[in-house]
């Protein structure tokens, strides 16, 4: 419950950045989603069951399991999310680029 909030809130994240940098919503809320959900399942389908399998990590019960796995997606998901979030924020405006702003203005 706690992802499914986490992904609606970073779905509208990014598509409210790409409302300001004048780029289609469903692109940067597509590269959002896909940000947070991706290494979330990579963690729990693939490298904690291989970290469990060989020892690496142990857990005394199935209750601190549970949470530390939901600790670790959030985590991971966040962690990769920002930095998504960062890059796209770096990008330039496209009505700049086009010189549809420019046009505007007066000098």
């Amino acid at each position: 419950m706690l992802e499914i909030l986490a992904m609606i809130w970073v779905v509208k994240k990014f598509a409210s950045l790409a409302f300001d940098k004048g780029y289609p919503r469903w692109i940067f809320g597509f590269a959002g989603a896909l940000s947070y959900y991706v290494p979330i399942l990579v963690l729990s389908l693939i490298v904690l069951p291989i970290l469990v399998e060989n020892g690496a990590i142990s857990f005394d019960s199935e209750t601190t399991a549970t949470f530390s796995v939901i600790g670790l997606n959030l985590l991971v998901g966040v962690a990769c999310c920002a930095t998504a979030y960062q890059l796209l924020k770096r990008m330039p405006d496209k009505t700049l680029q086009t010189g549809d702003l420019l046009d505007d203005q007066t000098v």
